[in-house]
């Protein structure tokens, strides 16, 4: 099938899922569809890049299983339409504003976490009532493929279609009048889609990534600090978008919380003094090169690595310096640079090397202080005290700021950007108020600035 009639299809799809009964059956069908495939699954992302078991269920059914279920629960109130107050101009009347599908949407998703960030996305559209035309990477064509199969099982092509393939059908996808684009990757790729999508005026989502700072104040818990980084930092091989890149530290407590960085590397991933077979190997050559470049003499833990697995160890950089190769851009795998400070106004021109950051971690004990910091920063979101589980919270919107996104998701986040919300106004068809018709008398202009107060 072309991807011109594929398209025509889904225009045609859009009038089943005009009925919210119709996509409730169809996100129901979908939980099937992936509890029935999560053997296959977790062959293939251990296939694709070593996922473990435990992190394939964690990090990529389980927040969409609890999606699929939120939008069932609450699905039939989010579309009701909503009554508005009117306004003084309009008496009588009554204002409504209606929930309706934004149309034909195109989800591109990433190789880093393909399951969920491909199905995340996806439950949003369907519950909104949009047909989807589906790319997931092909650099896990083995996750693909299990994709393309939970979709084919749950929905009929002119609901949803996966688009299997590489850049050429990116690009015929990309021709298409779309409604809307999502888009989850690189800054590079996000302003080329953006470009393209200006050319429909296709309302366009973009979740990108950035340099994600993890602050650590001198009355932090350092212990705590320590456990969370590496969990956060180092869960996916270090291969998630809004794992800490790297930390600013206090000077006074650096010592300590590298040393317990190391102890739990270690706890966590280490068995008899070798890494576990459970770590993550890196997803392609390109960026197993451009990682293993980065190792060099600021290594202080770790640094080992395997040619024939692409598998880079927990790493850790010190005395970093900003002219460093890894400080230029994202680094997105299993390394964490160190750059300490001696005061906490150092923290911030830190930041504005890379600014917007997609999230941003601070720990501290003293909550107070730590929201003072975060208030300073600009960024997409984050965590005091923790690492990455922001994430987790339906009722937090997801989504970055300009370089590190555009537009947020998840939960209701996520019905509200796959809906248009329309406007209609009400009125009366006998009563009427004739102020706003002409002549224009003075009367009329004084009494508008009385109301008005200018």
């Amino acid at each position: 099938m072309e991807i011109n009639e594929i398209y025509v299809s889904l225009r045609e799809g859009l009038k089943e899922l005009k009925n919210v009964d119709v996509r409730i059956k169809y996100l129901k069908k979908l939980r099937e569809a992936i509890i029935s495939n999560i053997d296959n699954l977790n062959l293939a992302l251990r296939n694709d890049f070593n996922k473990p078991e435990f992190e394939t269920i964690s990090t990529e059914v389980f927040g969409v299983i609890e999606e699929i279920d939120n939008f069932i629960k609450h699905l039939k109130r989010w579309t009701r339409p909503k009554k508005v107050h009117t306004s003084f101009l309009n008496f009588p009347s009554s204002g409504y504003i209606y929930k309706d599908p934004i149309g034909v949407v195109y989800i591109a998703s990433p190789w880093n976490y393909p399951f969920n960030l491909t199905f995340t996305p996806l439950v949003g559209a369907i519950g909104s009532g949009d047909t989807v035309i589906l790319r997931p990477s092909s650099s896990t064509s083995e996750t693909s493929i299990v994709i393309d199969k939970i979709c084919k099982e749950a929905f009929p092509r002119n609901i949803v279609y996966v688009a299997l393939g590489g850049h050429d059908i990116a690009d015929q996808i990309l021709e298409l009048d779309l409604d809307m684009v999502f888009f989850t990757g690189s800054v590079k790729v996000g302003r080329e889609i953006y470009q393209k999508a200006a050319s429909h005026l296709s309302r366009v989502v973009l979740e990108l990534g950035g340099k994600s700072p993890l602050i650590v104040l001198s009355d932090a818990d350092i212990d705590k600090a320590a456990k969370r980084t590496v969990w956060g930092k180092f869960i996916n091989g270090g291969q998630t978008c809004i794992a800490p890149d790297y930390v600013i530290i206090d000077k006074s407590v650096k010592e300590l919380f590298i040393n317990s960085l190391k102890k739990y590397i270690k706890e966590f991933y280490f068995e008899d003094g070798k890494l576990t077979n459970n770590f993550p190997h890196i997803i392609n050559d390109k960026n197993y090169l451009r990682l293993k470049s980065y190792l060099n003499n600021e290594v202080v833990f770790g640094g080992e690595f395997d040619d024939k697995k692409r598998l880079i160890y927990p790493t850790i950089l010190d005395n970093v310096k900003f002219d460093d190769a890894f400080m230029q851009e994202e680094i997105f795998g299993p390394l964490l640079p160190i750059i300490s400070i001696d005061k906490e106004e150092e923290i911030y021109p830190i930041i504005e090397h890379h600014s917007n950051p997609l999230a941003t971690y601070v720990f501290s004990k003293n909550k107070k202080h730590a929201k003072q910091v975060i208030t300073k920063i600009n960024f997409g979101g984050g965590c005091i005290n923790d690492t990455v589980m922001h994430l987790t919270n339906e009722n937090l919107p997801f989504g970055g700021i300009k370089t590190s996104g555009l537009l947020a998701y998840h939960g209701y986040e996520s019905f509200k950007v796959f809906t248009h919300f329309k406007s209609v106004l009400v009125k009366s068809p006998n009563r009427e108020i004739n102020f706003k018709y002409p002549p224009y008398i003075e009367k009329k202009i004084k009494f508008l600035r009385k109301i008005g107060k200018f």
